[in-house]
């Protein structure tokens, strides 16, 4: 299912305006680095929410105001972005020695980030929906643009 949707992707971002072969370079030698701040972004993230469920598990107001429906929900959320924070810290070593595996990782991590996205928006609202297909989109975009660097690697 991903190889399919990986190359369905490939073939719509052929059609796609071209980035100036200067930024794709850049992003290209800097993609390790990138992933590797977005991770522990995505690290802290995963901290926060898991400590906002916990103070709200044993706040005196978490406990007569806050169902554990919430909070065990706010403990999901902080397990899956520590998923996303592993993928792509992981995808840094494969990324700098160009390998096309670390791309593969970003990528996948971009579908679950959209499937997660899409899930949260049912529970929340349709207005995470359009934040998130955008940010999907602007980071399919980007890495279909370098992709060929990559994928002639392994």
């Amino acid at each position: 299912m991903i190889t399919a949707l990986e190359q369905r992707l490939g073939s719509l971002s052929e059609g796609l305006p071209k980035l100036p072969a200067g930024a794709v370079a850049w992003l290209t030698r800097w993609a390790w680095l990138i992933s590797l701040v977005v991770g522990i972004l995505f690290a802290l993230d995963a901290v926060q929410l898991a400590r906002l469920a916990t103070e709200l598990g044993s706040s005196l107001a978490g406990i007569f105001f806050v169902s554990t429906h919430v909070t065990s929900e706010l403990y999901l959320a902080a397990a899956l972005t520590a998923v996303f924070a592993v993928l792509y810290i992981a995808a840094t070593g494969p990324l700098k020695r160009g390998r096309y595996r670390g791309w593969r990782l970003i990528f996948v991590g971009t579908v679950l980030q959209l499937a997660f996205g899409i899930v949260i928006a049912i529970f929340v609202g349709v207005g995470g929906v359009l934040e998130t297909l955008i940010e999907i989109a602007i980071g399919w975009y980007l890495l279909f643009q370098i992709r060929p660097n990559f994928a002639a690697q392994d």
